[in-house]
């Protein structure tokens, strides 16, 4: 692979990275076009969308960059076992079947063990290992593994310490059905109809898989997520103070948004009499703590501590500013920028208003 080319004068390690993660991702070697088994746990409509060639979302440096982190791990991975069976150890082991193709991470020869390598965050230890990769190694067995007297494990690497954790994975026959029919699903739909599978019914457009919270707070979509759950139509003389109608299929989501909206504002009128029990007690007990120098009360349920912050000064420099007494150019060395804050309010339609017309006096 010939690396692109970058004027000496844009070189930093960050433009190599970015520069190399796009020359990995236009080599890579998968066809686009496959079934894949490795997918066959996920959603079936992407699988479907990919292959008929839907346009997609390119991926952002962030998401390459978790994508070639994977390879890397995979790669330390496949050293351990290198280390223990030199040159026995095979990598990306292809699995044909009349459904699609699937590619084993690695092979252990001597033992005839297979190894899936996954990354994913300390967050999902306890829900480990996921049920899609565990449908993903039961296709390998199915197909592949049992036929070779295979072992399987699923190796997941916790991105944010390190560790390596490993779930054995024995065959279960149980499995195969549900993931066979799924399958069936897409070769029709790819094969057949040339129409991509329906949006599942459990899908929403706010939540995984569909969209979810990146590791920096922002929000990331699904390479496909326009073909299910469309854009709101903004007109050409649109501004910041404009309303639109939301797509019909994001009706439900805005919905439940609404019912959680209401229960947080009922919650909050429940607690109000606890805050004010909270608040009353505080400040009976103010006078009392201050008259003694302890830090807390303690009862058998629990201790009630005191803390008191060190006082400080602060400066009221917006009034200062108005009188002259300094200016913006003396401050300017010691301003930071804050963004504008963002708030959300979710509003209820308001009844239509009604005229109440005086009724005409009777004439006599």
């Amino acid at each position: 692979m010939t690396p692109s080319v970058l004027p000496q004068e844009t070189f930093t390690t960050q433009t190599l990275h970015e520069t190399a993660l796009a020359d990995a991702r236009a080599a890579n070697p998968f066809d686009p076009r496959e079934i894949r088994l490795s997918a066959a746990g996920g959603c079936p409509r992407q699988q479907t969308l990919r292959i008929l060639g839907a346009p997609q979302a390119p991926e952002s440096v962030t998401q390459l960059s978790i994508f070639h982190a994977g390879h890397y791990w995979e790669d330390y991975l496949a050293s351990l076992w290198e280390a223990r069976y030199p040159g026995q150890v095979n990598r990306q082991v292809t699995v044909e079947t009349q459904y699609g193709t699937g590619h084993i991470d690695l092979w252990v020869e001597p033992i005839h063990h297979l190894v899936e390598c996954k990354t994913t965050k300390v967050a999902r230890r306890a829900q480990l290992p996921l049920d899609e990769h565990l449908d993903q190694v039961n296709l390998y067995l199915h197909f592949w593994g049992n036929a070779h007297g295979a072992t399987g494990e699923i190796a997941y690497l916790l991105k944010e310490t390190g560790e390596i954790l490993t779930f054995p994975v024995v065959y279960d026959p149980h499995r195969i059905p549900r993931l066979l029919e799924r399958l069936d699903q897409i070769l029709i739909a790819v094969q057949i109809d040339q129409q991509p599978l329906p949006i599942p019914e459990d899908a929403a457009p706010f939540q995984f898989p569909c969209g979810w919270m990146d590791a920096y707070g922002q929000f990331t979509k699904c390479p496909f997520w326009a073909h299910c759950w469309g854009e709101p139509t903004i007109p050409d003389d649109a501004d910041e103070t404009l309303i639109v109608d939301a797509p019909e299929t994001w009706i439900d989501s805005l919905q439940t948004y609404a019912t959680a909206v209401t229960a947080i504002k009922d919650t909050k009128q429940a607690l109000k009499p606890y805050e004010q029990i909270k608040k009353d007690t505080e400040a009976a007990l103010k006078d009392w703590f201050d008259a003694y120098p302890i830090a807390g009360l303690r009862i058998p349920d629990g201790t009630l501590r005191r803390t008191i912050s060190k006082a400080s000064d602060s400066w009221d420099v917006p009034q200062a500013l108005a009188d002259g007494a300094i200016t913006p150019e003396q401050i300017a060395p010691y301003t930071t920028h804050q963004p504008g804050r963002v708030t959300w309010r979710w509003e209820t339609p308001k009844p239509p208003k009604t005229s109440h017309k005086k009724s005409p006096t009777p004439q006599d």
